[in-house]
């Protein structure tokens, strides 16, 4: 009962979190400058939309974390693997052909300028370093950060050590 309670407060706050990313990345409400419902709606929902981000990361460490030990490492790591990196390389994958399309065909109109040539890094960055997908950046953070679990683990296990990596991290 009390995981499913959990589960349904998950899934209501990733819900809203992803209609708030949604408007960071809607631009083409801009069009409508001149309808005043419009712009009061997004003055005041602009300042709300900066926390999305932010909260995401939050609560997938929170989530990532909560019952992690050094042992458990090989299962979050192919956990992750799976709905982390298998999404990411099939999507990135897919925005690369249709870069390519764009380029070698009338399409890139049509697909918004997409357009790569086809060379060994435009399928490098196109697949691994989300080129021709940009959103995807969240998605290939929360991949390097899966990687580097148990060294921020390490570092953030006791109190005091904690607050100094954090301290570090934000001078860095």
């Amino acid at each position: 009962m009390e995981q499913t309670h959990f589960r349904h407060k998950k899934t209501l706050v990733h819900f809203v979190l992803s209609l708030l990313v949604f408007f960071i990345h809607f631009r083409v409400f801009s069009v409508y400058r001149n309808d005043a419902l419009l712009n009061d709606i997004f003055r005041y929902i602009s300042p709300i939309t900066s926390v999305a981000v932010p909260l995401f990361f939050s609560i997938s460490g929170a989530l990532f974390y909560r019952n992690y030990k050094l042992s458990l490492t090989l299962k979050k790591w192919k956990s992750r693997f799976f709905s982390l990196c298998i999404p990411y390389l099939l999507w990135n994958t897919i925005w690369l052909c249709l870069a390519f399309l764009g380029y070698y065909t009338p399409l890139g109109a049509v697909l918004g300028g997409l357009k790569a040539a086809f060379s060994l890094k435009s399928v490098f960055t196109g697949v691994f370093l989300y080129g021709y997908l940009e959103p995807f950046w969240f998605v290939w953070q929360l991949i390097v950060l899966t990687l580097c679990c148990p060294l921020i683990y390490l570092l953030l296990k006791h109190k005091w050590g904690g607050l100094l990596a954090i301290f570090g991290f934000y001078l860095a």
